[in-house]
């Protein structure tokens, strides 16, 4: 293999081995194992990132949702994402003869599927090898996160990007709650919630550029989208618990909210 390949080896080994709710325990991600942390100098790593991109309109309200199993989700998965150098030496690094995936593929066990799109609409070139997803981006292109819900009921998604929650830009956590999405609905989020109506975009940029380092100067997690799908109990008394309070999307509203949204990378 060419050596101008073997950095992408290095940080796909990392990549691959990462736990963003692929196997974390129900508190949260596990603290990153010492040969991780030595890598963390985003100056010497290539690939992509997410940072935070510009403001879009994108609402949401206040919905009830009481979890089946408490914070422990039915099924989680994640999809990976590089350049497409770095895709590349991910998939060689596998081994095999990756399949091409077109559009929104079937994830965490059937109960949704999940894909990367651009913001034009046209969807990441996708593959798998071995029970991993990678996909590629493009240099500064907008992409959003598209899950449906494949079942007849509602369920409650966590979403991280980078080893981040969607919702509030920080560490992620199967204790916070996240966006519920009706039967057979599509949700397309779009990027870090900055309000009850706002986002900040998702948008590749070098690993130096992500919001997970210039926020938290970490980069462990970057290049991993986690995904944790929860199931609702229906039969609970608890319905309208402020503890079972979640977030779904909506048209454009105007209501009180307290909560804490995700935070530009200088503030």
């Amino acid at each position: 293999m060419k050596t101008t390949i073997l950095p992408f080896i290095r940080y796909a080994l990392l990549a691959l081995a990462v736990c963003i709710f692929a196997g974390c325990a129900s508190s949260g991600p596990s603290p990153a194992p010492a040969q991780a942390r030595a890598l963390r100098t985003s100056t010497e790593r290539p690939g992509f990132g997410t940072a935070w991109g510009e403001t879009r309109q994108a609402w949401v309200e206040p919905t009830y949702f009481a979890r089946a199993w408490g914070n422990q989700p039915s099924v989680k998965d994640v999809i990976y994402y590089n350049d497409r150098e770095g895709t590349d030496a991910m998939l060689d690094y596998l081994g095999g003869e990756p399949r091409p995936k077109k559009g929104a593929q079937n994830m965490a066990g059937g109960l949704v599927s999940c894909g990367l799109r651009f913001g034009d609409g046209r969807w990441l070139d996708t593959w798998e090898m071995r029970g991993k997803r990678i996909a590629a981006g493009e240099p500064g292109a907008h992409y959003e996160v598209v899950v449906k819900n494949e079942t007849r009921r509602r369920v409650e998604i966590v979403l991280s990007v980078d080893g981040l929650d969607a919702l509030d830009g920080a560490a992620a956590n199967f204790k916070k709650r996240g966006y519920v999405i009706g039967p057979r609905e599509e949700l397309a989020v779009e990027g870090f919630r900055t309000s009850d109506g706002t986002v900040a975009a998702f948008r590749f940029k070098s690993v130096g550029e992500s919001y997970a380092q210039r926020k938290h100067g970490d980069t462990t997690n970057v290049g991993v989208i986690g995904l944790a799908v929860f199931q609702e109990r229906w039969w609970s008394g608890e319905s309208h618990n402020p503890a079972n309070r979640a977030w779904r999307r909506t048209e454009p509203k105007e209501f009180p909210s307290s909560r804490r949204y995700a935070a530009p990378p200088e503030a």
